[in-house]
């Protein structure tokens, strides 16, 4: 019944979906190819070869950041081009970024590999499947029908997994800290966290509320964040999110001022609970667009500790492929938790 209603909504949905773009169209256009450099420059060669003007090549797009400013410029003036077209296996993240443009977008259609098809594969109940399934799809036709999932849950009350009694926690990105209200409620308040919060702004606002709350005791924070590496790396969009264009400052390249909105210092989780000594049962990570980068340093921790985890992240991440390749046998589960854009997994062994 529920299915039969969600299918009468979205068939009455005034919304088209992104149009592929091949190079029967593309005669004449003057394009504009945004994605990732392996899949941009075939795409390039493909829509010259069909009669297309490429004015320009964008290889330096975050998911978590924004649109570079020298795009943003030439997106400003809609005369000077007929397409901006998507070229990424990260389409959702780069469909959201790019929707005011939504008049000239397209996607390239053989960078397009689905990859949460892959996903929806690994959970491991039909409930996940369908509420991916839905969500992805209104994703991807560039809208959202608030509540269309009967099964939204939350994010820290999961009946599989959540905060136990004992539990240890690192969190990642905790923001003010309201996951620590929600792992005190389930946990009954015997739980121990450590979290890594990169924005020092946002990091003193954090430890007032740790304090208020009586936590202090129970919560250990850094003014540090998370990614696959450890070391200082810089910002070009650092936002809430923590995420944006993340370049290393010991990579050897010439950082130029006003190219970074913020340097920080990141752990990589395995180096953090090396130095640390501290070995979650649960791993958090709250700050959407990192997850996989989160993911890809955590991979000694995964292997040898298997903590259960919480992730934050758009249904086409890379981020669980990644771990039922270490640990087959974690198990997956999905909900969109009202959020409009993404949704959060749930995995434990």
């Amino acid at each position: 019944m529920h299915q039969q209603l969600f299918l009468q909504q979205l068939a009455q949905l005034p919304v088209a979906p992104v149009p592929f773009i091949d190079s029967q169209q593309c005669q004449g256009f003057k394009v504009i190819i945004a994605g990732e450099q392996a899949d941009v420059t075939p795409a390039a060669r493909f829509l010259a070869a069909g009669g297309a003007t490429i004015l320009e090549l964008v290889t330096d797009l975050a998911l978590g950041g924004r649109i570079p400013p020298k795009l943003a410029m030439l997106l400003e003036d809609d005369r000077r081009y007929d397409a901006l077209v998507l070229v990424s296996r990260a389409e959702l993240s780069l469909l959201e970024k790019f929707k005011q443009y939504r008049n000239k977008l397209y996607l390239y259609r053989s960078a397009t590999a689905r990859p949460e098809q892959v996903n929806l594969n690994l959970l491991s109940d039909e409930v996940s499947r369908r509420v991916m399934s839905q969500q992805f799809y209104l994703l991807q036709h560039n809208c959202y029908l608030e509540g269309f999932s009967e099964e939204a849950g939350a994010q820290y009350f999961h009946p599989i997994v959540h905060a136990v009694a004992g539990e240890k926690i690192l969190c990642i990105g905790p923001y003010l800290g309201k996951p620590f209200q929600a792992f005190s409620s389930t946990s009954g308040g015997d739980f121990t966290a450590h979290c890594l919060e990169a924005n020092p702004f946002t990091y003193a606002e954090l430890c007032i509320n740790l304090v208020s709350w009586g936590m202090q005791t129970k919560v250990r924070p850094v003014c540090a964040g998370a990614w696959s590496g450890t070391g200082m790396v810089a910002f070009a969009s650092e936002g809430h999110t923590g995420g944006g264009n993340v370049l290393a400052l010991d990579s050897g390249r010439v950082v130029k001022p006003g190219e970074i909105d913020m340097a920080i210092f990141t752990y990589a989780v395995d180096d953090y609970v090396r130095e640390s000594g501290f070995v979650p049962s649960l791993l958090e990570s709250g700050r959407i667009g990192i997850a996989t980068e989160v993911v890809k340093g955590a991979k000694d921790t995964i292997i040898r500790h298997r903590p259960k985890m919480i992730l934050l992240d758009y249904p086409d991440t890379e981020a669980i492929a990644l771990i039922k390749q270490w640990v087959p046998d974690y198990k997956v589960y999905y909900s969109e938790c009202g959020r409009e854009s993404y949704g959060v997994f749930f995995l434990s062994v």
